[in-house]
């Protein structure tokens, strides 16, 4: 991997981390009020 590449990977794999960071806590934020909504 070039030098010039580098920040570049670095950039997508924060994204990366980011999106599945958000999908976690919305997943377990839908699934805790579905528990709330339930009688």
């Amino acid at each position: 991997m070039s030098a010039n590449e580098r920040p570049v990977f670095c950039m997508l794999y924060n994204i990366v981390l980011e999106i599945k960071r958000k999908l976690y806590t919305y997943k377990h934020f839908t699934d805790k009020k579905q528990t709330t909504e339930a009688p």
